[in-house]
Order: C-alpha cells, then structure tokens, then sequence
C-alpha cells in the first residue's frame, strides 16, 4: 500500500506476510445426522458430526442445533441448541416417541456470527434389532429334515432376513445351507421353515447320521 498527500503518492510499502483471517457462517454440514446404539421403540439416540475447520467459518461453535419432525413429516422443531447452547454432539430423545414411527432429523451449527444451513435430513425408526430367535425345531419329514422356529420379539420393526446356520462335523463350526434354507427369501421370512435334503446333511460338511 501506499499514502498519499497533495504532492502525490509515497513509495509502495513492503508486501505484507501476514494473511488475514476471513470469518463466515458455518458451512452447512457434509454428513446428516445417524442412529445411535441406544436407540429402541421407546426412544431415539441422534449422533451427528463435531464440526470444525474449515467448516466452522473461521470461528469457534458456541452450538449445535438439531431439529426434528415429531413424526409429522414437517420439520420445525428445534430438540437442543436453542435457546440454550448445546456443544455436544449426541441426544436420547425419550419423550414423544411412538414405537415403529420413523422420525426426521437435520441439524445445522452456530458460531458468534449466526447459524449455518442445515444438513439434509435423515430418518430414523424408534426401533431395534429383533430377539433371539426361540424354539427352533428340527424333524424329519420323507427325505427332508424340516428345520422351523417361532417368530421373535421383532421391537417395532418387521424381520427382513433369518440367518439359518447348521453345525458342521467338527462340533464347533456352524455354516448356512443357503441352496435349500435361504433366510432372505420371502417363503420362508413368511412361514418360518425351511426343508434340508438328507443327503445334504450326511455329506461333507455335516456328515451327521440318521
């Protein structure tokens, strides 16, 4: 830079190596919020990502802000980070939970400069995996061995797939006969049976006897 007065400009000043700190609102988040282990058909644990730079804008996070839907598709509601600042990066919602409702969730990031745009948004079910499976039972049928079991606590959201392992010669080893016990297909998703050919089960790798 230079100065000037009414005889002029002065020579230009040496080049400056110190750069300059630009602030803005924080970005919009890369990643949307995820479902956290805790989560069940009572309540609902919301993970997201700690921001930082450069997405932070330049400045420190003084909060989080998540938001959620309620269930009704719209969303409007602020869970925490306003009014009061929330610097974490986790929540259990347990209240207003409906078992095997999904639920929308996004949330954005404020620094001293304002709020940034929120991240898309994400679902999640108030559910969890399935229980054990019970009373599995086997019985042999002309040529067959029927392999059947109940159907378990499914925790608000319907079983999709059984994984059906058989338990090999060396007692130790159990491996899936996914020719004839296919746990993904619909038939037996439905009816909770499969049937395994003798000559399958006495063959390698179960060689079991009859």
């Amino acid at each position: 830079m230079s100065a000037e007065n009414a005889n002029g400009f002065g020579p230009l000043s040496t080049v400056s190596t110190t750069n300059a700190l630009v602030s803005v609102l924080p970005l919009k988040p890369l990643n949307t919020p995820t479902r956290g282990a805790s989560t069940s058909p009572t309540q609902i644990e919301v993970l997201w990502d700690a921001i930082t730079s450069p997405r932070d804008g330049g400045e420190a996070i003084i909060s989080y802000h998540l938001q959620w839907d309620q269930g009704t598709g719209t969303l409007s509601q602020i869970v925490v980070g306003d009014p009061t600042d929330f610097i974490g990066t986790s929540t259990l919602i347990t209240s207003g939970i409906v078992a095997g409702t999904t639920y929308k969730f996004r949330y954005r990031v404020e620094s001293i400069l304002g709020v940034g745009e929120y991240s898309d948004a994400t679902e999640i079910k108030a559910a969890s995996a399935p229980d054990s499976v019970t009373n599995v039972v086997t019985a042999i049928e002309n040529t067959y061995v029927k392999i059947s079991w109940d159907l378990p606590v499914e925790n608000s959201d319907p079983v999709t797939e059984y994984e059906i392992l058989i338990l090999t010669d060396d007692g130790t080893t159990y491996t899936a006969s996914d020719d004839y016990c296919d746990g993904s297909f619909s038939a037996i998703i439905l009816n909770r049976y499969c049937h395994v050919p003798m000559s399958v089960l006495t063959a390698s790798p179960f060689d079991l006897d009859f």
